[in-house]
């Protein structure tokens, strides 16, 4: 009997966890109002923040709002305020009673509307398109299919993360201390992303002028297209498959792993002090370009070793005709080069080799 108390009367603080996993949250505030599809709206929240574009099916005319206040507990409140003036409109949350982790503002505004956002908790945001979007989180932000003319979304110590797009003429990206930043796809014209103490990630970038900045993080950067600058303003690694364009690294501490696919103009890597720098290059490099390496060791792996007759003394290696060449790649590591030769394809599939193990 025992055994069958204990499993059908858990404990109070476990059961109540069950009830406020399972129990819907009530909606504690509700407002709608009628706006300019093409409102600014200013939002200030200091509680959990979801922001979604108001229904279509509903309000075909996209000039609907409505923000509600959520609670997972009766004894948790927040007040509501939603002000209207012209095309700009301003809401904010606050005088917080109760429990705060209970509490949710939720905003479902038109897709084009403007957005200039300040949270004190986690934020939310997906599917807008917009000519401005801005972001400052206390917390961590969450943000999928970003598009409009202008993004910033910054963070003060928390996670960034953004699935599917973000697509603008100009991009920011930025967390403070060891807040990380992972990022799916971005596209555009101009995007910078920076991290203190924290990690960047991305799966892709087809932007016309790209930065990625980290003082002592680690950058896991995959199929990096057209103009891009990396650093290492510290230490920290560098981990960069399928690179495609033209490209300038520096790096002053910790290890390099790169994989150039195609390059064009003077591309530049340098690194101050690391102790390990693995450099491998796709066919179409070796036939097509002029390179020059400077490391205090050059070690040949075994796919580039027809190249030797280019290396001196083990630490310089020029290759191809550099008054020709229109495409050039410069290196310049101390500390092990291991160079060597490999397909975008092979990297790939040496990714997905090393998650499996």
């Amino acid at each position: 009997m025992s055994i069958l108390a204990r499993n059908f009367f858990p404990p109070a603080k476990l059961a109540l966890r069950f009830i406020s996993q399972r129990t819907s949250p009530a909606k504690l505030h509700e407002i709608v109002k009628i706006i300019d599809p093409q409102s600014s709206i200013k939002i200030s929240s200091a509680l959990k923040l979801v922001i979604r574009p108001y229904d279509l099916l509903e309000c075909p005319d996209a000039n609907k709002l409505r923000a509600s206040i959520l609670t997972r507990c009766s004894r948790s409140t927040a007040d509501l305020s939603v002000e209207v003036n012209g095309t700009s409109v301003d809401i904010t949350s606050d005088n917080i009673k109760g429990n705060i982790d209970s509490l949710q503002c939720l905003l479902e505004v038109p897709v084009k509307a403007d957005l200039d956002i300040q949270a004190d908790q986690n934020a939310d945001v997906s599917n807008v398109h917009s000519d401005l979007f801005h972001l400052l989180c206390k917390g961590n932000i969450f943000t999928k299919n970003i598009h409009s003319t202008t993004i910033s979304i910054q963070s003060e110590g928390g996670n960034i993360n953004s699935s599917g797009i973000l697509l603008a003429n100009k991009i920011g990206v930025n967390t403070t201390g060891t807040g990380n930043i992972i990022l799916d796809k971005l596209q555009g014209d101009i995007f910078h992303c920076k991290t203190e103490n924290g990690n960047i990630s991305t799966n892709s970038c087809y932007v016309d002028s790209s930065n990625f900045a980290t003082e002592t993080g680690t950058l896991n950067l995959k199929n990096v297209h057209k103009k891009s600058e990396v650093y290492v303003l510290k230490e920290g690694d560098i981990n960069m498959t399928g690179i495609h364009g033209n490209i300038y690294i520096k790096s002053n501490g910790g290890d390099m792993n790169l994989q150039f696919s195609e390059i064009y103009g003077d591309n530049i890597v340098m690194s101050n002090n690391s102790k390990q720098v693995s450099i491998n290059i796709s066919d179409l490099i070796e036939e097509n370009c002029f390179i020059e390496i400077h490391s205090d060791q050059i070690t040949l792996e075994d796919s580039v070793v027809h190249l030797a007759k280019y290396v001196e003394n083990d630490n310089y290696l020029n290759m191809g005709k550099e008054h020709d060449a229109r495409n050039k790649l410069l290196i310049c590591t101390k500390g092990h080069l291991r160079f060597g030769k490999m397909s975008w394809v092979d990297s790939v599939k040496m990714l997905m080799n090393n998650k499996k193990l």
